[in-house]
């Protein structure tokens, strides 16, 4: 073989391995990329599971307060049920304190959730009941 053509060869070979580099330098590139990519994807779904962690814990909260709320009024109206059937007992013995308990449900009932109701029983006695559902 002669010179030139070996020359040419070993010229051919070494721009064969620079072509390979620089493809092997661009899939370099392009997997960094991709991992960079996938890192930041972690880091907002991180970001997303915090959040909605928090959102969790804060509606966890007001359900417990408003778990809290509600066996409170339960046992305000049972007070105010035992309260009422005694005072209604000793004012009107002849009549069932049943019927007066159904006047104060009815109306419970009619009145919107966000106001205040107040019965008034005979004898100036006056009782607070807040509505919640």
């Amino acid at each position: 073989m002669k010179e030139e053509d070996m020359i040419r060869v070993g010229l051919e070979t070494i721009s064969s391995h620079i072509h390979n580099l620089q493809v092997m330098k661009e899939t370099a590139n392009f997997v960094q990329t991709r991992i960079r990519d996938l890192l930041n994807r972690s880091d907002a779904l991180e970001k997303q599971k915090a959040t909605y962690n928090e959102y969790f814990l804060s509606c966890l909260k007001d359900y417990l307060a408003l778990k809290d709320k509600l066996y409170s009024v339960q046992q305000n109206v049972r007070k105010l049920y035992v309260r009422v059937n005694q005072v209604f007992y000793i004012l009107y013995p002849n009549f069932s304190s049943m019927f007066y308990m159904f006047g104060i449900f009815l109306i419970l009932t009619l009145v919107p959730a966000d106001m205040w109701v107040l019965v008034v029983v005979p004898g100036d006695i006056v009782l607070a009941v807040e509505r919640m559902y």
